[in-house]
């Protein structure tokens, strides 16, 4: 979260609860903040950043695509076949 708020500003009322989740990040959403968008994709970008770096590039592509199957990355497509090497069909 630290990271994350000297990038966006707008953060400042939201800090990470004892057990992990985000207190203040829906005040935001609800003031209708034209930033929020943007600031949670600042704070999911630490957030990644800092799983590569723990436990590698692999592994978080991984879960980004078991939890976002649609997802891309710099435009390629995190299919399976994407993260074994295999070329695409």
């Amino acid at each position: 979260m630290t990271l994350a708020k000297s990038e966006s500003p707008s953060l400042h009322t939201a800090h990470v609860r004892v057990d992990g989740s985000l207190d203040g990040f829906d005040e935001m959403e609800q003031s209708g903040e034209a930033v929020t968008g943007q600031a949670g994709g600042v704070l999911v970008a630490h957030l990644l950043q800092l799983l590569v770096t723990f436990i590698g590039e692999p592994l978080t592509l991984r879960l980004v695509r078991d939890t976002w199957p649609d997802a891309s990355l710099n435009g390629e497509d995190l299919r399976s076949e994407d993260l074994r090497g295999e070329e695409k069909q």
